[in-house]
């Protein structure tokens, strides 16, 4: 792949642990050659390769630039060591600079107060890019520098996405514990679904994973309709930028997979009807209110998939949680009325069987707000012993 400029990056796409492997497929599907690591994905590249992560990675947190990395062990030097950086390239500090947003994380590091090293590192910015024209809490989207102490080396680096990538911009409505619009992504990228086959979602809450799905059959990019923090960079090329958003706007095509979000509160349908309109996608999916039961069975035609997150946790009330195994009725019904089709979907890793009686395999585990979850996904080969 070509790069916009001569600028060079080391770039680290942030990732869910346990979903690394995901992003690494995405960035190699785009020519980019990368290497997983424990939270995200290590490359290198130019604007272009920057642009496009940020563009179409699908399940990434953010798209962070590698400014630098140093051993320290004395708090003193701190200011010193980060007033080295352009940070004015970053649109930090100067006349019409912002005042940065700094996280620092310190593990088995003698700089343990993380507090002491984000204000003297937020002292060595300014030393280097000049006064800050706002404080930090003037603006919802500050730009982001993370600092991660890891046995005395520090790794500093600027943040290229601003809001975190998750953040599609469609989601108008929402419901009780909504599934993040990456992890939905991440489902759909893990599970055997593809674009020619039929997919429902029997509990869609505010149809995240519907619309992921009308997303990647129409060829859509999450990053269509979002801005982004590389925008205010003093080495933004507009004219690279628009380039790539032309070449995807002309790959959006009309999807020919036939794509179902049902749930039993039709307040949940409606929710997920005016998010997938925000999203452009509306017409590409149908919306059921129906109540998913062991005697549900799927549309007549070929055989497809289910990818769902059912209730669990927040999401139920506890009586009904003691009252009713869900995913003893999802088993049920993908032994009969869907005995043919795939299923994926997410389910507490405390369950040691969770759809009992089906042949399954983990694809990986994460925590999914708050819970350890566990991808669970239909195994090939027959359910009939277990049945038995």
């Amino acid at each position: 792949m070509t790069t916009g400029n001569a600028t060079k990056f080391k770039i680290f796409a942030v990732s869910q642990p346990g979903l690394e492997h995901i992003t690494a497929q995405e960035l190699r599907s785009l020519g980019i050659d990368c290497t997983a690591s424990e939270g995200g994905v290590d490359f290198n590249g130019g604007l272009e390769e920057l642009y496009m992560a940020n563009l179409w990675v699908r399940s990434a947190n953010r798209i962070l630039v590698r400014v630098g990395n140093f051993r320290i062990t004395e708090l003193s030097k701190v200011a010193q060591r980060f007033s080295r950086y352009p940070w004015e390239l970053y649109g930090i500090g100067g006349r019409a600079g912002l005042t940065p947003n700094i996280r620092v994380t310190s593990h088995k590091s003698r700089l343990y107060h993380t507090g002491a090293v984000a204000e003297r590192a937020m002292q060595g910015i300014e030393k280097r890019a000049g006064p800050f024209s706002e404080s930090v809490s003037s603006r919802p989207n500050l730009p982001l520098v993370t600092a991660r102490l890891v046995r005395d080396r520090c790794t500093v680096s600027i943040d290229s996405s601003g809001l975190p990538l998750h953040m599609r911009g469609y989601r108008v409505k929402g419901v009780r514990a909504p599934l993040r619009e990456n992890l939905a992504a991440v489902m759909l990228l893990m599970s055997g679904w593809t674009v020619e086959k039929t997919l429902i979602d029997p509990f869609c809450g505010s149809g995240t994973i519907a619309i992921e799905a009308a997303m990647i059959a129409a060829g859509i990019p999450p990053g269509l309709d979002r801005k982004f923090a590389f925008m205010n960079w003093k080495n933004f090329d507009a004219v690279l930028w628009n380039r790539l958003m032309d070449q995807a706007k002309a790959g959006i095509c009309v999807p020919h997979a036939r794509i179902y979000a049902e749930d039993a509160d039709t307040r949940a349908v409606q929710a997920a009807s005016a998010n997938a309109e925000a999203a452009g996608v509306a017409d590409f999916i149908r919306f059921e209110h129906k109540v998913f039961t062991r005697h549900s069975t799927g549309p007549v035609g070929p055989a497809g998939w289910l990818v769902t997150n059912p209730p669990y946790g927040r999401r139920i009330p506890g009586r009904q949680r003691q009252k009713h195994d869900i995913y003893r009725e999802i088993a049920h019904a993908m032994q009969t009325g869907f005995d043919e089709w795939g299923i994926t979907c997410l389910a507490p890793s405390c369950r040691n069987n969770p759809l009992p009686g089906i042949k399954t395999e983990i694809l990986t585990t994460f925590l999914n707000g708050g819970f350890r979850v566990m991808a669970v996904q239909r195994a090939n080969g027959t359910d009939r012993a277990l049945q038995a």
